[in-house]
């Protein structure tokens, strides 16, 4: 009966120990496995983000251009306006 003890005790410590050991290797599995999703989805949310920056800079860059086009109408047609004055001020003053 000795043995038969010594082996039910065996088991008896032997199972808990494969059961932790077996859990713990499945938890570590899943904390690597959900690091390396976190990783992904922060490099793909950073790749969408400088995507927006990106477009933001272009679109600003082009909203400026634009401007300065206007502003350039806007002085050449003064311009004008301002030298047909003078001309029109001078021929009055004939």
């Amino acid at each position: 009966m000795g043995n038969d003890i010594i082996k039910k005790i065996a088991i008896g410590i032997i199972i808990p120990i494969f059961i932790s050991i077996v859990g713990w290797a499945a938890w570590t599995t899943n904390q690597v496995f959900s690091a390396q999703e976190y990783i992904i989805s922060h490099d793909k949310q950073y790749g969408e983000l400088r995507e927006l920056i990106n477009n933001g800079f272009q679109k600003q860059q082009e909203d400026t251009q634009e401007l300065n086009n206007k502003v350039d109408r806007s002085i050449q047609y003064n311009s004008q306006i301002f030298l047909d004055l003078q001309r029109q001020i001078g021929e009055l003053n004939k």
